[in-house]
């Protein structure tokens, strides 16, 4: 179900939307640790994201985080005091991210006192289902920097995009892939797309030639289920699951394409989840059970609901 290899060990500070979504969008990788700042934060964000992710309250257990991304509140003086603990706290190798949508990333990369390992990382809400994502670096920032920041968003699913200028070496602008047409241009066989880019110097201005790296990437293996094991609210999508202890539990999910077996997810669940398939309408989050293992529905009998 992942969309590839997450190698770095994530943390997350905040635990608001953006935060938690992180967090869902990560969740079927082991090992990622949320931060909130006070207990009834925490418990908020458990409730939300159940055991997939370890929400902690003690900032010192990100200390062993590969990759740590901030996402609180959108004030400069309150993100400086986080980036500057985080810079003291973590290994010489970690690299530190902040998820600003506004803010000047070069003062916020000196802040964390490690500008050539800084990324600014500007995911959209809601997190799980917005594809779009706005990489910027200091410029200190390193090579490697630059590549574990696009393959963090890569492992996520998100989804960068870089142009360069005929005078310029690689790909120094990043920005978002804002829009794709559904059709193919008959004339020229190419499909239309349009990406969004800070443009703080006036670098890019019409009519220049520029060079253009979108990710492309393999079929990515996901969990499947049948239609009959989603339900909807104003929440959004979920399941419910059956734990060690048999007792339920509700896991959010985000929906992917739908296959001859069921619907494809894209996170929420992991493979080794007991997921229940038929009468979802009677399960009660909290509820012990007495669950019988579903047979598969072969493929080519499957329907799709």
């Amino acid at each position: 179900m992942s969309q590839s290899t997450l190698t770095e060990r994530l943390g997350i500070v905040g635990s608001g939307a953006i935060a938690r979504g992180l967090a869902q969008t990560a969740d079927t990788h082991p090992g990622v640790v949320l931060w909130a700042r006070s207990e009834h934060s925490a418990d908020k964000a458990r409730e939300r994201l159940g055991d997939h992710v370890d929400v902690v309250t003690d900032i010192s257990e990100l200390a062993d985080s590969s990759l740590v991304i901030e996402a609180v509140v959108e004030d400069m003086d309150v993100k400086r005091n986080i980036l500057g603990e985080l810079g003291e706290l973590l290994g010489p190798e970690a690299l530190i991210a902040s998820t600003t949508s506004s803010l000047s990333v070069t003062e916020l990369g000196a802040a964390s006192g490690r500008p050539d390992r800084f990324a600014g990382i500007h995911v959209f809400n809601p997190v799980p289902k917005m594809k779009l994502v706005e990489l910027a670096f200091p410029p200190e920032a390193s090579d490697e920097t630059r590549s574990r920041a696009r393959a963090l968003c890569e492992s996520l699913g998100k989804e960068p995009v870089e142009v360069g200028l005929q005078n310029e070496k690689g790909y120094p602008h990043v920005g978002v892939l804002d829009f794709a047409d559904v059709s193919l241009s008959t004339s020229t066989g190419t499909i239309a797309l349009r990406g969004i880019f800070k443009n703080e110097e006036t670098t890019l201005y019409p009519g220049l030639f520029a060079r253009v790296r979108l990710p492309m990437g393999g079929p990515r293996p996901m969990l499947v289920i049948p239609g009959s094991a989603i339900g909807s609210d104003q929440q959004g999508d979920y399941v419910y699951v059956v734990g060690a202890d048999n007792v339920v539990a509700r896991r959010s999910i985000v929906r992917g394409p739908i296959t001859d077996r069921g619907f494809a997810i894209r996170s929420g669940l992991r493979k080794d989840d007991r997921v229940i398939v038929n009468g979802i309408l009677n399960a009660r989050a909290g509820e012990k059970v007495a669950p019988a293992e579903a047979t598969p529905v072969p493929a080519s009998a499957a329907s799709k609901p």
